[in-house]
């Protein structure tokens, strides 16, 4: 799955595929993965910027859609949810900074 899951995507769930030149059949799976990842970038608190708002973040991912870089489907998934996804994100990225911590207290 890691394979086509940083190709644009575009509504008709076809990629130019990086290894051959031709287009292929992209997962839903991977379709998935690309839309998680990017919020999840835009979502957390990187040491290179502040988390960015629930409304930033669905405008640049709807744009990405609406030019068919996204799967528009599972946008519109993922705004009807926002909250939900928010949250587990939000928790998931609590417990990795504390198990973090702890394997930073061996090191030290």
């Amino acid at each position: 799955m890691s394979f086509p899951h940083y190709n644009y995507i575009n509504n008709n769930e076809l990629s130019l595929c990086p290894h051959f030149s031709r287009f292929c059949l992209v997962p839903l799976e991977a379709r998935i993965m690309c839309i998680a990842d990017i919020f999840t970038a835009l979502r957390e608190k990187r040491p290179y910027n502040e988390p960015f708002s629930k409304e930033k973040i669905l405008s640049i991912m709807e744009n990405m859609a609406n030019s068919n870089a996204l799967d528009s489907r599972i946008i519109s998934l993922l705004k009807d949810n926002f909250e939900d996804i928010e949250s587990i994100c939000i928790d998931n990225q609590y417990i990795r900074q504390k198990e973090f911590a702890k394997i930073q207290k061996l090191y030290n």
